[in-house]
């Protein structure tokens, strides 16, 4: 069991990463307005972003997001056509936004 000033700092980095996810949300967005374009770093952007959200969201069992961050580094990882990046990244970014105004 952890102590009551463990579980009071848990929570305050939690309410700290949540308070990301809005951010979060807009820059996968706008790296999906990206892809495809000029900007040849999109995918990778995407990518990255994904791969690190799978993780710290798990780590906060935030399990919309960190789901929905696995699928799209799978895609990415897989060489999956833009359509399902697109998709994914959507996805994702809805559910950083519900999660945040839960």
């Amino acid at each position: 069991m952890i102590s009551d000033a463990l579980a009071a700092r848990l929570a305050a980095l939690r309410a700290k990463y949540v308070r990301t996810f809005e951010a979060e949300a807009s820059a996968l967005e706008e790296d999906v307005a990206s892809l495809g374009s000029s900007d040849p770093d999109a995918a990778e952007r995407i990518r990255r972003r994904a791969h690190r959200l799978a993780g710290t969201a798990g780590s906060y069992s935030f399990e919309e997001v960190h789901r929905a961050a696995a699928v799209v580094e799978a895609l990415a990882m897989q060489g999956a056509p833009q359509a399902d990046w697109v998709r994914g990244a959507e996805a994702l970014a809805r559910a950083l936004r519900a999660s945040a105004s839960a």
